[in-house]
C-alpha cells in the first residue's frame, strides 16, 4: 500500500494523539505496514537511512556501548540488552557475535532503514533508535539506544554515535 497524502495525514493524526505509542501498535491499528508509520514521519522526527549501508551502519553501534535490541516476527518479540561487535559474513548472513549478542541477519532481505525519534512508551522521554525493514514493510529488528538507569540520560559517545549514523548516511543527502 503505497503512502499516500490521506494515509501519512491520518497516521500523523494518531501519532499526536498516541505520541508515545509503538510504531508495531500503530501500524496494527490502522492496518498498514509498519514501514509506513515511520514513512509518514519522514522529516518530521524521523529520516530513511541509505539501505546499501546496512553493514556500515550495524558496524557504528560498535562505538555505542550496550544498545537495547528488539528481533520481531508476527507471533514474538525478543528484547536484550548488549554490545555491537564480532562481525563477520557467512553466506547470506551478517553476523553480530559478542558476549551479550549473537544474531545471524539475512542482509539482503533489509529493505529500509530509519532513524527515529520520539517518546519512549513506558516512561515517554526520548528514545533514540535505527530501524530495519523487510521488503513487505516488517520490522526485522530494531536498535534502541539505552540509558544507564531510569532516571539517567544518554552517554553522550551514545547521541553522538545515532547522530553520526543519522547524518552520514540519509538517503537522498
Amino acid at each position: 500500500m503505497p503512502l499516500t497524502e490521506d494515509l501519512r495525514q491520518k497516521i500523523i493524526t494518531y501519532i499526536e494523539e498516541h505520541p508515545s505509542a509503538m510504531t508495531s501498535q500503530i501500524a496494527r491499528t490502522l492496518d498498514v505496514p509498519e514501514v509506513e508509520i515511520l514513512r509518514a514521519q519522514e522529516g518530521l522526527n524521523c529520516w530513511e537511512l541509505r539501505a546499501a549501508d546496512f553493514q556500515d551502519i550495524v558496524h557504528e553501534f560498535e562505538h555505542m556501548g550496550k544498545c537495547h535490541v528488539f528481533c520481531t516476527n508476527r507471533y514474538a518479540v525478543l528484547e536484550t540488552f548488549g554490545e555491537f561487535g564480532g562481525f563477520s559474513v557467512t553466506g547470506p548472513f551478517f553476523n553480530v557475535q559478542t558476549e551479550t549478542i549473537d544474531m545471524h541477519i539475512r542482509y539482503e532481505g533489509i529493505h529500509s532503514i530509519f532513524c527515529l525519534e520520539k517518546l519512549g512508551h513506558f516512561d515517554r522521554k526520548p528514545t533514540y533508535s535505527v530501524q530495519f525493514y523487510s521488503p513487505e514493510g516488517d520490522a526485522v529488528f530494531k536498535v534502541f539506544l539505552s540509558r544507564p538507569g531510569p532516571d539517567e540520560d544518554y552517554k553522550q559517545e551514545q547521541l553522538d554515535g545515532y547522530h553520526k549514523i543519522n547524518s552520514t548516511y540519509r538517503l537522498n543527502q
